[in-house]
């Protein structure tokens, strides 16, 4: 492998172990031989919010189809508060809550009570989050209230069950590196997140040793509070004998004031690094490579998912899967977070033997996902793939006020998923085409460009161009025929153009005015037509000088170094509100050498180039004097500049539109 930028749009990690067994986790999928129709709207059920005398909250969904009634409530704790000599506390801490009994049961005593109900508690405490959930049928409801409100208020963490909760966590830390595809996330994660963060590191058997009784009892204390908990109930219950029976066994469990630490920070870097666990006893890799992911809450958070569905199932897993065979399971994933950034990473299981391939040809999936706009049915494809995956999130009520409850919990609007549902249905190509960059990628594209506009003459005089005349010779190409014509274009910034054309049958006029366009001809005057109207449109906001004076309307990606105009130059991908573009620029001069897109002409879907060159000084700019338009290797047009001048007096009667 080289050791410069593996892939500079990644920026992050590549880690591959070598392994001996995996299952497959992706086949060809039946979605691909249908057509989705439009998601029906969810139903969501009526979710009542109570908050107790004590302060804990409710989320209360009456369901009286089955005679049962399940709790699920959630503390703010988490192991990223535990100290870094005792990890592993939290979790046990969680688990001994319930098992360790309380002063009036013993934990053996409270299994027995709850199987002759057929009801069950458990508790735990996870990174962000601890739990505790219930289940009983409704003629049990008050001899199971008791029970859970005993072990809320009257646990005593029994000697014992700490010493079996500690021997289960020394079995796990024992049997950890018997599974390759665990061996790579968690060390994936700690290259990520830094091998002593909170969300990284593991327990270890000194950690674990090191827990005492009164480290749990600390733990309890600091977080187990009815003002520090939330808590969704549903099932065949009325809300208001319900809320009456929990005031009444939680009686005397008062709010108390807490200190409750933020989350904490993450603190990622964006470097290249490739990483090897060796394990010469397999003979077969796990791959996976990535960089941090991002937060729930993240304005790009739809585009990014559809982006991620495009990667892992239209691309990776066509290509390296179907096509080339070399993967027994090829997947992607986007993580997010809802306070801290998740994690994004691609990866592969494959045979040794192609190891190295399967990564370069992941890499050059997502490069191509970058350099590349996707297809319209690549987009509609990953769309429908993952809403109608995403609405099983929500095919029950008890799913529904879980998710009502977790909103809460993070300090997410209730309507989160309403509207992530409908920013999915609205996900375009270019959208996917601007998140699939890197801040690394796009803060070097921008300082990159900006040196070509000083190649061009000063900034500030170019952000106070307001409008430009120029006189031109133009060549279009009708299948084999050429014809020439005069024609002079006068533009003023930044949605106002006249263009006057000396044609073979007469002349032609076309005026656009923002949204608007008409053209005269010998044959009459009518509306422009709206490709014409916004192809004329896109073109002006690919000049260089339309770009420099509106920059912030632009996102500017670096991918590297690249052939134009069978010269090597500098690639830039533009992205702006309506239109996706490369340009090239010379690699010692700095000066554009031109650009290339997709379009759709006459002809049909083409792939153009515009390649500009006879750079001249106008009031101490640069500018191309001569350009060549060719469609899918052929050429198209071609234009001189026969004169150009900038910021002069006009008459604005030109660009009314009747």
């Amino acid at each position: 492998m080289r050791k410069n930028k593996l892939i500079h749009t990644l920026c992050g990690v590549l880690i591959f172990t070598f392994m001996v067994s995996g299952i497959s986790l992706a086949q060809k999928s039946p979605k691909d031989k249908f057509k989705f129709p439009k998601l029906n709207e969810m139903k969501m059920p009526n979710v009542e919010q109570v908050t107790l005398k004590n302060g804990m909250k409710l989320f209360l969904v009456e369901d009286h189809v089955y005679p049962t009634i399940n709790m699920r409530a959630m503390i703010r704790a988490g192991s990223v508060y535990e100290p870094a000599d005792k990890i592993g506390l939290a979790s046990i801490a969680g688990e001994v809550l319930r098992t360790g009994g309380t002063k009036n049961m013993t934990g053996d005593e409270i299994d027995e009570k709850l199987e002759t109900m057929a009801a069950s508690i458990e508790s735990g405490i996870g990174t962000g989050s601890g739990f505790l959930t219930v289940s009983m049928l409704k003629e049990n409801l008050d001899d199971v209230l008791k029970i859970f409100a005993d072990i809320l208020m009257n646990p005593v963490f029994n000697e014992e069950k700490i010493e079996l909760a500690k021997v289960q966590a020394r079995s796990g830390i024992s049997r950890r590196n018997d599974n390759v595809r665990q061996i790579t996330n968690r060390e994936f994660n700690k290259l990520i997140y830094g091998a002593d963060s909170p969300y990284a590191r593991t327990m270890e058997y000194a950690t674990v040793d090191a827990i005492t009784r009164e480290d749990i009892k600390t733990i309890y204390k600091k977080f187990v509070a009815p003002n520090n908990m939330i808590m969704a109930i549903w099932g065949d219950f009325q809300t208001s004998d319900l809320v009456g029976k929990l005031e009444k066994v939680l009686a005397g469990w008062n709010s108390r004031k807490l200190n409750i630490p933020s989350m904490p920070k993450v603190n990622y870097q964006y470097k290249y690094s490739v990483n090897y666990i060796d394990k010469p006893d397999v003979d077969q890799s796990n791959i996976m490579l990535g960089h941090i992911g991002g937060l729930k809450n993240n304005e790009d958070y739809a585009p990014l998912q559809v982006m991620n569905s495009i990667l892992s199932w239209e691309r990776m897993f066509k290509k390296i899967r179907t096509d080339e065979g070399l993967a027994y399971s090829v997947w992607g994933n986007y993580g997010t977070g809802y306070q801290v950034p998740g994690v994004f990473n691609a990866g592969a299981q494959t045979k040794s033997g192609s190891t190295v391939y399967a990564i370069e040809l992941m890499i050059k999936e997502i490069k191509r996902l970058m350099n590349e706009e996707v297809t319209d049915e690549e987009l509609e494809k990953a769309k429908d793939q993952f809403l109608n995956t995403y609405v099983f999130q929500f095919d029950s009520k008890s799913k529904i006020v879980n998710r009502m409850m977790t909103l809460f919990y993070y300090d997410y609007p209730s309507d989160f998923n309403d509207k992530f549902i409908k920013q999915v249905e609205n996900v375009t190509k270019a959208d996917v085409k601007r998140v699939a960059a890197t801040a690394e990628s796009l803060e070097k594209g921008k300082l990159v460009f900006k040196k070509a506009i000083a190649a061009m003459g000063d900034f500030d005089k170019i952000k106070q161009l307001k409008n430009f005349i120029s006189k031109l010779s133009l060549t279009q190409v009708m299948g084999p025929n050429e014809f020439s014509m005069e024609g002079e274009l006068t533009s003023q910034y930044p949605d106002k153009t006249f263009m006057k054309l000396n044609t073979p049958g007469g002349e032609v006029t076309m005026t656009i005015n923002g949204n608007k366009g008409v053209m005269k001809s010998p044959m009459g005057a009518g509306p422009l037509p709206e490709p014409q109207r916004k192809a004329m449109m896109d073109n002006a906001k690919r000049d260089p000088l339309y770009i420099a004076k509106y920059l912030d309307d632009y996102q500017i990606q670096y991918i590297g170094k690249a052939k134009f105009a069978d010269k090597e130059g500098i690639d830039l991908l533009f992205t702006g509100k309506d239109n996706t573009f490369h340009m090239y620029f010379d690699i010692e001069t700095m000066l554009p050498m031109g650009t290339s897109y997709q379009e759709t002409l006459p002809t049909g879907p083409a792939t153009v180039e515009e390649i500009t060159d006879d750079f001249r000084e106008v009031d101490g700019i640069k500018v191309a004097f001569h350009s060549v338009g060719i469609a899918n290797g052929n050429k198209q047009s071609e234009a001189t500049v026969k004169e150009i001048k900038f910021n002069v007096s006009l008459d604005e009667k030109i660009f009314v539109i009747e």
